[in-house]
């Protein structure tokens, strides 16, 4: 009888063992399904990863390029603009005046030279000419009724207060 009680009792530690031994494979065989789906969500995770970084690196090449190419028209405007200069004798002693309007395309205006370049005679013209003009501005300025020519007032003079209505 010491004998069956042995062997049921071998029998009893095979089938704990054994039950023991399943319940470790069925632990071990869920840690792998878990390992495995955390290796689904981190290859996910870094595939997403890896899209935004191309889609920035896309995006960071086109607005360089962009900017290449803005900068690159601005420097052929800038050098046309100095080829224009240069053409037109702007810039070296010449007169002139920049051209109104917003759309003046950096274009300057030609005055009439009035004064010649050493010759007399022409001088002399451009002389009375500017005397002409400063003239027919002077009578075109409107005056008050009674007053012949205008009249200068002196830096330092007072201030009459009963006809200054700012009180200055």
């Amino acid at each position: 009888m010491v004998l069956i009680i042995l062997a049921v009792i071998i029998l009893l530690a095979l089938v704990v063992g054994w039950i023991a031994s399943s319940a470790a494979t069925a632990n071990q065989a869920q840690a792998a399904i878990e390992a495995a789906r955390a290796a689904q969500i981190a290859s996910a995770a870094q595939l997403e990863t890896a899209r935004s970084n191309s889609v920035l690196v896309v995006a960071l090449v086109v607005m360089l390029a962009l900017g290449m190419i803005v900068v690159g028209y601005l420097v052929y405007r800038l050098i046309k603009v100095q080829r224009m200069v240069q053409q037109a004798g702007i810039g070296q002693g010449a007169f002139g005046k920049w051209a109104p309007g917003p759309n003046a395309n950096f274009q300057r205006q030609q005055m009439p030279q009035l004064m010649g370049s050493g010759d007399p005679l022409q001088m002399m013209m451009g002389m009375m000419a500017m005397q002409m003009m400063q003239e027919q501005m002077r009578q075109n300025q409107p005056r008050r009724a009674g007053q012949d020519a205008p009249m200068l007032v002196e830096q330092n003079a007072p201030v009459d207060q009963s006809t200054n209505p700012w009180g200055w």
